[in-house]
């Protein structure tokens, strides 16, 4: 009986610590400027490769501006508000588990814009690496100016609408 109960709790307390999300998350605020790279314009400091992000507010749209390169887990813009992005001169961002842009009921604007600026994924979910609008979500993802997007190295595409699936951020 000892044993039985020592197994059921040893079972119970792994259920339990596979279920807790270690999975960081910060949000724009865009309290001191526009800068991706200023800690203070989130809510948990700049997003590492270990961090998801959020951009749903228009206060001081967010700018990936050349060096350094920016990094994120997953970043979305325009989940339940509207945001902006825009990548330039150079700059770029990479995420390693997607990016959606206008998401759920959110707005999106993403630019990238200028020779070297890029937005790479790595990988994505269910094979979509940049999802562009969803559910009743709105974006606009614009490359230009000798700019780059890439999905994924893994087959991920960069989908446009038709999508319901929303982020859990």
């Amino acid at each position: 009986m000892r044993t039985h109960l020592l197994t059921t709790t040893a079972v119970l307390a792994l259920l339990a610590a596979s279920t807790v999300s270690t999975r960081a998350q910060t949000n724009w605020t865009g309290l001191i400027s526009s800068d991706w790279f200023t800690a203070p314009n989130w809510t948990g400091g700049v997003p590492t490769a270990v961090t998801s992000a959020t951009i749903d507010t228009l206060n001081r749209p967010t700018v990936v501006d050349a060096n350094p390169r920016a990094t994120a887990l997953s970043l979305v813009v325009g989940r339940v508000g509207v945001g902006s992005f825009t990548i330039q001169n150079g700059g770029v961002l990479t995420t390693l588990g997607g990016g959606f842009v206008g998401a759920f009921v959110g707005r999106g604007d993403v630019t990238v814009t200028g020779p070297g600026s890029a937005w790479t994924n790595i990988t994505g979910l269910g094979g979509v690496g940049i999802q562009v609008g969803g559910g009743v979500g709105v974006g606009t993802l614009t490359v230009d100016n000798g700019a780059s997007v890439n999905g994924g190295f893994f087959g991920e595409l960069i989908t446009v609408g038709g999508a319901a699936f929303s982020p859990e951020h």
